[in-house]
């Protein structure tokens, strides 16, 4: 029995001994969890940061695409603009092709008409000096057949 006592009192100071162990095992345990706990705390802190950053950054460049949607926009708006100008100035510059061809012509027709004018002139002034001619003419030759006539009434005798 005093070996039985002896192994009970020998297995409670091992089992002591391996509380104290454990003991010892679970506070190195609980420490290095701690520790870890205090990382893991600090990763999520950094990590929390990291996502806030990220996400400034996203709402940036999301603000920064909006941006250039807009410009974009607004440089679509401006090149439709600058088209329908250029269009409207081809349209103009065949309009004034168009009127200077019509000025063109109408001058012609001008000169033309001037020329057809002046050669009407001519004709009609060739005309009355052919009517004024012939009257003259007309005229002598009256007068020269009164002539004759006074000169036979003057052969008559009396």
């Amino acid at each position: 029995m005093k070996q039985q006592f002896k192994k009970i009192q020998l297995a409670l100071i091992n089992s002591e001994n391996q509380k104290i162990k454990d003991q010892e095992a679970y506070k190195q345990a609980l420490a290095a969890f701690e520790a870890s706990l205090e990382d893991t705390t600090k990763a999520i802190e950094i990590l929390n940061q990291e996502k806030k950053r990220l996400v400034e950054n996203l709402n940036q460049v999301q603000q920064e695409l909006a941006n250039e949607r807009t410009n974009h926009q607004s440089t679509q708006n401006e090149l439709l603009l600058t088209k329908k100008k250029l269009e409207n100035a081809e349209n103009y510059k065949h309009v004034v092709a168009s009127l200077e061809a019509q000025r063109n012509d109408l001058a012609q027709q001008l000169a033309e008409s001037r020329t057809n004018h002046a050669e009407y002139i001519f004709l009609l002034k060739t005309y009355l000096y052919k009517l004024e001619s012939n009257k003259i003419f007309k005229m002598l030759l009256k007068n020269l057949q009164q002539d004759k006539e006074s000169l036979k009434l003057l052969k008559k005798p009396l």
